[in-house]
């Protein structure tokens, strides 16, 4: 398939939204699409340069409900590289579903947990031995960490 000069193409899976500037950007990420959320690609044309400034900035937010300090962190727009942006690495990328029970509260325990890299799915699981059900979930959690770390994925 021979690459268009203007186009750029706008991928999304569930929440996720990757924008790439050529098809064959996209095909690596296609295999890594294993879970059941639907896939759609959009196909567009001219993507004018503000436009491309504006998809790669950080949202206008003062506030930052994540942070402890409750400010915004301030990036300085030189440091941004705005093609790096819009391309994200696939390789750098991965899927961690955790889950921890414990039969009574507390209670003989274990935890679990999937990692998909794209090309490797890895099933984890322990025991925990005599926990609460939140203790479970914190391994589990911990487990696929420790695995994603331990794999460099």
């Amino acid at each position: 398939m021979a690459e268009e000069k203007d186009a750029f193409y706008v991928v999304r899976k569930g929440d996720v939204v990757g924008i790439y500037k050529s098809f064959s950007d996209i095909r690596p990420s296609l295999a890594s699409f294993v879970s059941s959320d639907p896939v759609s690609i959009y196909k567009g044309y001219s993507l004018p340069p503000k436009t491309e400034e504006y998809l790669v900035s950080p949202a206008d937010c003062k506030f930052d409900p994540y942070s402890s300090g409750g400010r915004a962190f301030n990036v300085s727009s030189s440091s941004r590289n705005l093609h790096g942006a819009i391309q994200f690495d696939t390789r750098l990328s991965c899927n961690l579903h955790f889950d921890g029970a414990s039969k009574g509260n507390p209670g003989p325990a274990g935890a679990g947990a999937i990692l998909r890299d794209g090309s490797k799915v890895y099933w984890l699981r322990e025991g925990v031995g005599i926990q609460t059900n939140n203790v479970a979930e914190y391994r589990s959690l911990i487990l696929g960490l420790k695995h994603a770390l331990k794999e460099r994925i």
